[in-house]
């Protein structure tokens, strides 16, 4: 009875991993959406991205996942990567969120994330390896907001500011990451889309970009370069 019992918990820990991991939004819409309400809410957190760090920004990811685990964990989410460029930022690039933990590891908890790239050299070394992933040791219990370890400093080549909400603790060693979702782009841009023509602005944005780009452009609680053209 009781080898049942550790059974059905591990099927539903799985089931439930597999429906997180599955429960990506559909269209790049969708996705703009869901990211820039996860935007929003970091602005709203203690761990607002600064003025300076977001005007200095060469390019910017921003996801919003959940969280569940039991033993072995995991994460996924859909989200979008944004470059700089000399008259305001690029469409959105569709790009997944991947995260693998393992250790004493137990609840459920919705995570907002902005990766800051703070170089061309780190936005070029995105586009060419067409992912990005950190180490991380972590678990925490209730609301927080902050920086990751190593994101200290805006020099830093890449800084990473999260909002998590819910209960989700334990010991736990894992990474984080991201990866170029052609699918999407492809759906959303065209069957022949490559990612330079995207991250250079020489596709025609989809719906919802020009609210993403004005959140980038001036925040909504504060006056962030705005002489920037957003494209609009």
């Amino acid at each position: 009875m009781c080898q049942k019992s550790v059974w059905m918990t591990r099927t539903v820990a799985i089931g439930a991993l597999l429906g997180v991991l599955g429960g990506c939004a559909s269209d790049m819409t969708g996705v703009i959406s869901s990211d820039v309400t996860a935007f929003r809410r970091i602005e709203a957190s203690k761990g607002a991205i600064p003025d300076h760090v977001l005007a200095g920004a060469r390019a910017v990811a921003i996801f919003s996942s959940t969280q569940a685990g039991l033993v072995i964990g995991g994460k996924g989410g859909d989200g979008l990567f944004v470059k700089r460029l000399e008259d305001g930022w690029s469409p959105p690039l569709a790009v997944d969120l991947v995260e693998g933990t393992i250790g004493l590891q137990i609840g459920a908890q919705s995570e907002d994330i902005v990766y800051i790239f703070n170089t061309d050299e780190a936005v070029q070394r995105f586009l060419e390896e067409g992912r990005y992933a950190v180490a991380e040791m972590s678990g925490s219990f209730g609301e927080t907001a902050g920086r990751s370890d190593g994101a200290e400093l805006p020099t830093d080549p890449v800084a990473i500011y999260n909002r998590t909400s819910g209960v989700y603790g334990g010991m736990v060693v894992g990474g984080k990451g991201f990866a170029i979702d052609m699918e999407l782009n492809r759906r959303t841009y065209g069957p022949d889309v490559t990612v330079d023509q995207i991250v250079n602005g020489r596709v025609d944005p989809p719906p919802g970009t020009l609210v993403l780009w004005k959140l980038l452009d001036t925040g909504e609680t504060s006056d962030r370069h705005a002489g920037v053209d957003t494209g609009s």
